[in-house]
């Protein structure tokens, strides 16, 4: 479970870096952001299903 909490922060410094790029990947992008948010659901998930 840590290590679902640790990949978004990681997903986020890719994001970051793609972002400060001079011409940012838009694809690359959206892929890097839509694998956070799956992250984030995963992480979420177990949470609301526990009693």
């Amino acid at each position: 479970m840590e290590s679902l909490r640790n990949r978004p922060a990681a997903i986020q410094e890719r994001i970051e870096r793609e972002q400060a790029r001079p011409a940012p990947d838009s694809l690359r992008l959206y892929g890097l952001k839509n694998l956070k948010l799956k992250f984030r659901d995963q992480i979420e998930y177990p949470r609301v299903t526990q009693p």
